[in-house]
């Protein structure tokens, strides 16, 4: 079994769909209200969905890159993307 896609939903459909480009996944369907996304690696797709009214998101996805985390901070900063945090600073899971 192989799961299909995961859903997100988000307030500025615009301003999310930038994000994950940025980030380098492949947009594949793109509608004021709904946009899917695959990744630049495997099978896996991901989906945003513009949701009007108030909603609570607690949703965690996790996304795997064989990048140096180094290199990977690095490589954003020319883009207009702005980190909480240093990714050296970030946990290594096992």
């Amino acid at each position: 079994m192989e799961m299909n896609q995961v859903t997100l939903p988000v307030k500025n459909m615009e301003e999310a769909v930038k994000f994950y480009l940025v980030l380098g996944f492949i947009q594949i369907v793109d509608t004021p209200h709904y946009a899917r996304f695959s990744c630049p690696k495997g099978n896996s797709t991901f989906s945003l969905s513009l949701e009007l009214e108030e909603f609570k998101n607690g949703a965690i996805i996790y996304f795997e890159t064989d990048a140096y985390f180094g290199e990977s901070e690095r490589s954003f900063r020319f883009y207009p993307i702005t980190f909480s945090s240093s990714f050296s600073s970030l946990p290594v899971l096992p």
